[in-house]
């Protein structure tokens, strides 16, 4: 054990003994069943619910006739990273969420009113939804859920509950709303569709800017480039006649051909909860449109430098539409 070889064999092992005991004690699990575990569920009664959430449940449900329309979030028991267990549920115009960090339930609720962002986003088995808003305590919170995109559709109630708290004073043509997205077939299929799927029934598309994304030679030999560097994802800003729709890609997330990635992001955000927009220049071939939101919790869309007058003659559209608060 005195040679450098020995001692990091020693060290490797005492490692691994320390780093894998807890996967050791778990009883083993097949990819299958570790996967089975990271589905979101549909809970229908009080008697589905675990445990530690029933106490809470009673309470709020206390007058409540019929079991609300719930969803429990999973552990991700098996995954790298372990979530606490979420249960979603909504009643009289508010969304709750309790959350089991394993010493207590914590109770987080916004009216939907309050809410001023849902973000939904996919990348291959990966899926989330992050809420944002005021909450029940009178402080600007964000409530995190993950789970996997197998299970994906069963939010898909609570998303339109929120952006459909507006009614549109001149309902919108779903087919011919979603035809306006047509010219982008030929410049990126995959968004085209991702526009159409985001449009609400009885919605109106006013406008939308697309920026495919950019790269820049980062190795180039005898005028041959070899390695690329990503600065600007592909990405999709949409105003409707009640929100402002924000699509992008991940950069993180693999290609499955030269020009598209794996998944996607979605914001979604009510005008009314827009509290500015800002244009600035970042280099020679960006700029940005930073969507400033309350507290501060800012979307930055890139475009290339080239087409500052698009995106200031959708600024300004905007800001016709809307009339921003005074900062």
């Amino acid at each position: 054990m005195n040679s450098p070889t020995a001692f990091k064999i020693h060290l490797r092992q005492r490692w691994e003994r320390i780093f894998y005991a807890s996967e050791r004690s778990r009883t083993k699990l097949s990819g299958g069943q570790i996967s089975e575990r990271s589905w979101a569920k549909k809970v229908s009664s009080f008697q589905e619910l675990p445990k530690a959430f029933q106490p809470f449940a009673s309470d709020l449900l206390l007058d409540v006739q019929t079991f609300p329309y719930s969803v429990l979030t999973p552990t991700f028991e098996g995954f790298w990273k372990r979530e606490n267990e979420k249960l979603l549920f909504s009643q009289d115009d508010s969304l709750y969420i309790l959350e089991n960090d394993q010493r207590k339930v914590n109770l987080t609720s916004y009216e939907l009113e309050n809410i001023y962002r849902i973000e939904f986003g996919k990348i291959l088995l990966d899926a989330w939804i992050y809420i944002c808003g005021l909450d029940n305590q009178g402080h600007y919170s964000t409530t995190y859920l993950r789970f996997n995109s197998v299970t994906d559709f069963l939010f898909n109630p609570f998303i339109e509950l929120v952006r459909n708290l507006e009614e549109p004073t001149v309902p919108g043509n779903m087919l011919q709303e979603r035809e306006k997205f047509s010219p982008l077939e030929s410049k990126h299929f995959k968004f085209m569709n991702y526009a159409r799927k985001s449009l609400l029934p009885r919605e109106r598309v006013e406008q939308y800017l697309l920026q495919p994304e950019l790269d820049t030679d980062r190795l180039k030999i005898f005028g041959k480039t070899l390695l690329k560097r990503t600065i600007c994802i592909t990405q999709l800003l949409i105003q409707t006649d009640r929100e402002l729709i924000l699509i992008c890609d991940d950069e993180s997330s693999p290609r499955w051909n030269a020009t598209a990635r794996y998944g996607g992001i979605c914001n979604y955000v009510p005008l009314d909860q827009l509290r500015d927009l800002v244009i600035e220049d970042t280099s020679d071939r960006l700029i940005n449109l930073t969507i400033k939101l309350p507290a501060e919790d800012n979307l930055c869309v890139s475009f290339s430098s080239e087409r500052r007058p698009e995106l200031e003659r959708f600024v300004q559209k905007v800001e016709q539409t809307i009339k921003l608060p005074v900062l």
